[in-house]
């Protein structure tokens, strides 16, 4: 089944990221934003738009926290999942840094999580103890896999 999203509650510019370079909008017109999850982008009369990185890792992340809606009874605790994951696994976006000309992680903070308030997905929900039992054998199934490889390396 293939993972929807509704964002309607959220305002657009809290959602989206304003594109200004020319060459940049017609590449993503020509190509799209590609990868294995697409980004969307809007055409608009006020300008080009690209659903934001930080809104694009939320609505993938309901996923992995276990958790199908940010609500304004649940956001902490979605961001406490949202942390957890991040600190086992790493961050879920970067961003390019102009000086070093290199893409740095970029966590998910409470007040990115709190702007997202509405948000929902067709993902399933998890307990607490189904979303532990998830993220501890995620987190030793990359070990095992890391130390899989460094035996095959050596």
């Amino acid at each position: 089944m293939a993972l929807t999203y509704d964002l309607q509650e959220i305002p657009f510019r809290e959602r989206t990221t304003l594109i200004t370079d020319l060459e940049r909008i017609q590449n993503i017109r020509t190509n799209g934003v590609g990868g294995m999850f697409p980004v969307p982008y809007y055409d608009t009369e006020d300008g080009f738009f690209l659903m934001s990185s930080t809104t694009h890792s939320l609505i993938f992340l309901t996923m992995s926290v276990g958790i199908s809606s940010i609500t304004k009874r649940n956001w902490t605790t979605f961001y406490g999942r949202v942390a957890a994951e991040e600190a086992m696994h790493g961050a879920r976006q970067n961003t390019w840094n102009e000086d070093t000309q290199e893409y740095e992680a970029l966590l998910i903070t409470p007040q990115d999580v709190l702007k997202h308030v509405g948000l929902s997905t067709n993902s399933g929900d998890m307990t607490v103890a189904q979303w532990r039992k998830n993220l501890l054998d995620g987190f030793v199934r990359d070990a095992e896999r890391r130390a899989s490889s460094s035996k095959e390396a050596a």
